[in-house]
């Protein structure tokens, strides 16, 4: 059973971390309080950077929560608590 990330990292590099998965999918110059839909990242997109985030962090992460949550900042907040 995959769990919520918590390697020893704290919430600032793991933001970094996502960030760097988000312009990867070509949003340069994300930062961690811009609105995902409103930097054009499609459903699509999101969904693929779910599957991103399961690979990078090891965690399962519900696709609902990807469709629901605007910022990295809040994802980080979501995804990688101790």
């Amino acid at each position: 059973m995959r769990r919520h990330y918590d390697a020893v990292v704290d919430e600032c590099t793991g933001v970094e971390r996502l960030l760097e998965l988000v312009r990867a999918r070509g949003v340069e110059g994300a930062t961690a309080d811009d609105d995902l839909m409103a930097l054009g990242l499609t459903s699509l997109q999101l969904l693929q950077l779910d599957a991103d985030i399961e690979r990078e962090f090891s965690i399962a992460v519900d696709p609902e929560v990807m469709l629901t949550t605007r910022t990295v900042g809040e994802l980080a907040k979501r995804l990688l608590r101790p």
